[in-house]
């Protein structure tokens, strides 16, 4: 990867106008993570996936908001004259894709949330899950990955990933490590995230969505991601059991999926506008356990 440039950039040349995909990484994240999408979709799709503000080359607005982070990669891709855009979002990236969507609802075409969710409210009720699985509130986890990311960041996967893929593990951390940020930007991407809802409009975003979540994350709780995907119109929703905050990386059926929806397959549990009750929990839950 690029350390001077703002994101990875590929377009396949035996196509003339294929569909563009943009991808929005999380906090202290970077383009990176989604290398593989390079692989997954570097032949069909003008693919660009930017680093999170202020990492890699990537500027960081200040004062930093998710609505700046939106911002400036609507002016990144205007300066490229990208019109219409497929939308992936991960963390922090899918509140930016969230804002995103709604500044430019008509540009773009497919919406794809991962291990995200509306932000507040539902941001302060997930911060217990964190202490529950570390022992540790959320700043003391926080400070304790600095000094040793390669245990303190396992809580953040689902139990089976490091052991089963080791070598995997290892180079996330490594990946991780070099393009970590300074504390203050990593500071600004936590209150940025801290601050974000996108309650009061998300029921507007019109184009269809599809929501992917990791059963046993400990940043966003499933039960956050699939109140999202009840809140979207036209939403499916695809829990991933076993898996953590990072379903990229965790299972191998991600870029899959993902590509499947773009494709307009569909993909998950069809969701309705509005808060499933319990009978609909239980068909979801099975869904997501038998396929």
């Amino acid at each position: 990867m690029n350390d001077t440039l703002p994101c990875l950039e590929q377009r396949p040349a035996n196509l003339q106008n294929p569909p563009v995909l943009v991808i929005l990484c999380g906090v202290n994240s970077g383009a990176y993570l989604f290398e593989p999408a390079l692989q997954a979709f570097g032949s069909t799709h003008h693919l660009l996936i930017f680093n999170t503000p202020g990492v890699a080359g990537m500027p960081l607005p200040m004062p930093f908001t998710v609505e700046a982070y939106a911002k400036l990669v609507a002016d990144m891709l205007d300066a490229r004259g990208i019109g219409t855009f497929n939308l992936l979002g991960h963390s922090l990236g899918g509140f930016a894709a969230q804002q995103l969507a709604h500044l430019m609802p008509e540009r773009v075409e497919r919406l794809v949330l991962v291990s995200t969710s509306r932000g507040q409210p539902d941001t302060t009720r997930d911060l217990p899950l964190i202490k529950a699985r570390s022992g540790l509130s959320f700043w003391e986890q926080a400070q304790a990955i600095a000094g040793d990311p390669h245990t303190r960041l396992k809580p953040y996967f689902g139990d089976a990933f490091p052991v089963q893929h080791p070598a995997a593990y290892a180079r996330f951390i490594e990946q991780r490590q070099k393009y970590l940020p300074k504390t203050a930007v990593s500071m600004a991407h936590f209150s940025a995230g801290a601050a974000f809802s996108s309650r009061r409009w998300v029921g507007g975003l019109a184009m269809p969505a599809l929501v992917v979540q990791g059963s046993d994350d400990v940043m966003i709780s499933a039960r956050a991601a699939r109140k999202l995907a009840a809140a979207l119109p036209h939403a499916r929703y695809l829990e991933l059991y076993g898996v953590g905050h990072f379903p990229m990386l965790e299972h191998e059926c991600f870029y899959p999926v993902v590509g499947r929806y773009l494709a307009g397959h569909p993909e998950g549990v069809e969701q309705e506008h509005r808060p499933p009750g319990v009978l609909r929990r239980l068909y979801q839950q099975w869904f997501t356990l038998h396929g």
